[in-house]
This record gives C-alpha cells, sequence and structure tokens, in this order.
C-alpha cells in the first residue's frame, strides 16, 4: 500500500532509451459498428517491466488523445514503446469506459463501447443531475468529457471527496447535455468539463434538482516559449525534449495541457485557462530519471485568448547544477552512488558519502502515511538485531512541519537519526522533485560502495538489508557530523 504525496506540481518522464512508438486500433459499438469521433485518451500508464518510479499520470504520454475517424479508427504518436497504457475512450451515446494493460506492441486494438443508459426515474429524493454545455459563444458542445470531482452539504459549504464507485464520468450529448442518474438531491457537487480545443474548467452544481445547470466553457489561452541549456562557454543551446508543465496559481486544480520541446527548443501550451498565473517547470529526462534540476518561470494574468511569450526555461551549466544539488537527495538511479548531503531534526549533517563501507537503509515516512508508522517497529527491530554490525538506518520525513516530525519522533520511539525537508513551500517543493520520490512508503538499500540497489517494498528490502549485513563490519553512527 502506498499513499500519494501531494506537491507543488508533478513531474513527468520522457524516456530516451525507449523507442518511439505509435498506439493505434479501432473503437466499435455494439454489434461491431465503427464509432466515429469518439476521443480516445492515454489516461495513466506503467511500465511493462518492473516498478514506475513516477506517478502513473506523469509520463509525457499521458493525456494525449486522439480522435476516431469514419472507420473507428485512431493512431497516438508515443515517446515510448515500454509502457502499459490505460485509456479512456469517450463520445456521446456511449458508456465512457476504461480499457487497461494496452501497449504499442498489441496493434492494431479494437475497444468496444456500450450504449449509454437512458436516464430513469429514481424515486424520492433522488433526481438526474443534468449539465448542459456551451462555448462562450453560446454554441452547443457535444462531446465534453464531465467528471464530477467531490460533494458536500449545506451549510458547510465544502467539498469531499466522490465515493469512486459510483460512475462519476459522462459525455454530452447532440444538444450538449450530460445526464447523471438519481443522485441525491441534498448534495451539491463539484465537476470539472473538458473538451478538445477547450480550456478545461470546474463549476459546482447547487440547488440544481428541477433544472439543467447551465455552463460555458472558452477556447482559452496559449503560451509558447523556449528551453535553452548554458554552456560552460556561457553560450545558450536549444534544450530538445523538455517536458513543460503548468501550474495554476490562482485557480482550482484541473487537468492542464503538458508540452515537449522541439528540436529548437521550442514548445506551446494551448487551451490554457485564462485570467489566471501560472508556474512553467521544466523537466529533462535521460532514461526515464531527471536529468537536471527543473527550472522554473511566471507567466502573471493571462488573459482570455492570449498568445503569451514567456521567457526561456534556462538549464544551468554542468558545474552549477552539481553546486545546486549539493544539499538534499538525488533522483534515485539503481546500481548507481546514491550520495547526499542533509540536515537532521536536532541539527547535525548527513554526508551520504561518509557512509561508505556500510549498509545504509533510508526509510521515507510521513505521519499521516499509515503504513509508514507501521513500519517503525519493524525498522527498530531489525536496527536493535544489527547494532553490532555495519549497518546504519536513515529517516526522512516528509512532512511539512518539523513540530509534526518531532512529536512521531518521540511518540514511535524512532532510535535513528532523522531527515527533514525545507519548511518553505518553494525549497520544499525543489526538494521532492530533486528526490523523486511522490509516494511513501519508500525504501532504498545502499551497499558498501555507496550504490542504490534495492528501491523496494518492506518485505524484499528486509531481505536485501539481511544478506548484505551477513558480509560483516562494525560502526555506531557513522556520517553524523556534530554542529
Amino acid at each position: 500500500m502506498r499513499l500519494t504525496l501531494m506537491i507543488f506540481m508533478q513531474v513527468t518522464a520522457a524516456a530516451h532509451h525507449a523507442r518511439a512508438a505509435e498506439l493505434s486500433g479501432v473503437v466499435l459499438g455494439p454489434g461491431g459498428a465503427f464509432v466515429k469521433g469518439a476521443v480516445v485518451d492515454i489516461w495513466t500508464a506503467a511500465p511493462v517491466d518492473g516498478t514506475g518510479s513516477i506517478c502513473p499520470s506523469c509520463y509525457v504520454d499521458c493525456t494525449k488523445q486522439a480522435i476516431t475517424d469514419a472507420e473507428g479508427k485512431f493512431r497516438i504518436p508515443l515517446f515510448r514503446d515500454d509502457l502499459a497504457l490505460k485509456l479512456l475512450v469517450y463520445t456521446p451515446g456511449f458508456e465512457p469506459e476504461f480499457f487497461s494493460d494496452v501497449r504499442p506492441s498489441g496493434n492494431p486494438w479494437s475497444l468496444e463501447l456500450a450504449r449509454e443508459p437512458m436516464a430513469v426515474d429514481c424515486g424520492k429524493s433522488f433526481s438526474n443531475l443534468r449539465i448542459h454545455v456551451a462555448s462562450s459563444n453560446g454554441d452547443r458542445l457535444p462531446g465534453c468529457r464531465v467528471t464530477i470531482r467531490g460533494m458536500g452539504r449545506e451549510p458547510y459549504d465544502t467539498i469531499g471527496p466522490l465515493n469512486t464507485r459510483e460512475r462519476h464520468w459522462r459525455v454530452t450529448d447532440g444538444e450538449g447535455m450530460a445526464v447523471f442518474p438519481c443522485l441525491d438531491e441534498e448534495t451539491f457537487y463539484s465537476f470539472d468539463v473538458e473538451h478538445v480545443g477547450f480550456a478545461a474548467q470546474r463549476f459546482v452544481a447547487r440547488e440544481w434538482p428541477g433544472r439543467a445547470i447551465q455552463v460555458e466553457i472558452n477556447r482559452g489561452a496559449t503560451i509558447s516559449g523556449r528551453t535553452v541549456q548554458v554552456g560552460e562557454d556561457g553560450a545558450t543551446r536549444p534544450l530538445a525534449n523538455v517536458v513543460i508543465i503548468p501550474e495554476n496559481e490562482t485557480g482550482p486544480f484541473v487537468n492542464l495541457p503538458k508540452a515537449v520541446s522541439d528540436a529548437e527548443g521550442r514548445y506551446t501550451l494551448r487551451g490554457l485557462p485564462a485570467h489566471a498565473s501560472y508556474v512553467l517547470s521544466g523537466n529533462s529526462y535521460v532514461n526515464n530519471r531527471l536529468a537536471y534540476d527543473p527550472p522554473t518561470i511566471r507567466v502573471w494574468d493571462l488573459a482570455l485568448g492570449e498568445n503569451r511569450t514567456a521567457a526561456d526555461l534556462v538549464f544551468p551549466t554542468v558545474s552549477e547544477r552539481r553546486s545546486i544539488a549539493r544539499e538534499g537527495f538525488p533522483w534515485p538511479r539503481e546500481g548507481e552512488p546514491y550520495d547526499f548531503y542533509a540536515k537532521t531534526l536536532d541539527g547535525r549533517a548527513v554526508d551520504g558519502r561518509a557512509l561508505r563501507g556500510k549498509v545504509v537503509l533510508i526509510a521515507w515516512w510521513a505521519t499521516w502515511c499509515p503504513p509508514c508508522l507501521e513500519t517503525i517497529p519493524k525498522i527498530r527491530k531489525l536496527s536493535l538485531e544489527h547494532q553490532d554490525s555495519d549497518f546504519v538506518v536513515l529517516g526522512v520525513n516528509m512532512d511539512h512541519s518539523l513540530e509534526a516530525a518531532d512529536r512521531a519522533v518521540k511518540k514511535y520511539d524512532v532510535n535513528w537519526p532523522v531527515v527533514t525537508m525545507p519548511t518553505d513551500a518553494q525549497g520544499r517543493d525543489r526538494w521532492i522533485k530533486r528526490a523523486g520520490v511522490f509516494a511513501l512508503p519508500r525504501y532504498f538499500v545502499l551497499n558498501r560502495d555507496g550504490e542504490l540497489i534495492s528501491d523496494a517494498d518492506w518485505s524484499k528490502t528486509l531481505s536485501v538489508v539481511s544478506r548484505l549485513i551477513e558480509e560483516g563490519g562494525s560502526i555506531e553512527k557513522a556520517g553524523l557530523i556534530d554542529p
């Protein structure tokens, strides 16, 4: 079990070692009829072999989509051929449907949709929620994806999570109408509306029984720019295959478009919600690993229909990157040296290079992560069993509050050094993205050469540690430097 860690900006990956590929297939309705105009959306992805080191929706190919032609056919160019994809397919008149474990090697795929059921008589206290979607100039918009994101009840005026067992996807019909059958009349709902070529927007349906909720969406705004890298000679050069990720600083979180820079370092983000300010993050990857510390820029007050040219996203020189990366943890690469430098709760420094010659367990945890807390007694037992050997445990706490971390250390009798994140939002975000840890719990094992040899669940971690410790040695608290 893992808990997702919410951060300032999620990262995504473009693996240079994997070949470019294409996903193709056909969408069919009942009786094998071709379905024209269906949207085929790449929802999430995961490596075919092994475990992914980033979130399932953070790969570059995610959010790509295609629209089927008159014969129901679709083609989607991919950056990678080594991923298993989860697709969402939707179109008016049919039930939206997920298709899992879709791989380019299985082309062409045959994806079948079922007809959407008719609205029904719901009985007392329940009604059909009807949402009518139009463009900003009043045109009806068929084919919009409408997603209920949360729910709440008066007078609390809060939105809580939706029961995920309920069917909460609908697609607008030829009249621009989406119908969610038999919802509780005393509940209000938040919902997102997305459509190809338009900016995603979030709305709230209040006092909806007995009437259709009318909403409008627009084509949004566009940001264009370049990604460049500074050479050791001071000259800037285009940097290709950088994933550009926008974060809306002023509005609710909705799905936002990503972009990838071309050979000239140029990129374009289309369909962004207007009347907002954005932080753009540039993420460059090699072999599915973050290659550079992501630079960011801000774009202020983007207006409706505006085409804004942003400042360059500038990546530093190699020597500058090494200086920036001095404090914190690097992106985990199994089989490579894992050098880090951080400070513990009590102010001592931990230098990973000083731990060479020892077996090191790095346990990433937080107080809001029940599986993490359940493992603490197991780590304590392991530490006590091998206290006379060359075994070192280092905890990395991911709480935003130092006070919360300190209370947890005392409450759960954590008897090993605990490192904490920066307390400011910008420093914390940079620290997390560099470390590449977006879900908890997480366990790293370093061998005596300081190489990361295991990034796995607790059961495998325990077996790897036990095997390495059998090689012998002795130490108490090496690597700690008094302040």
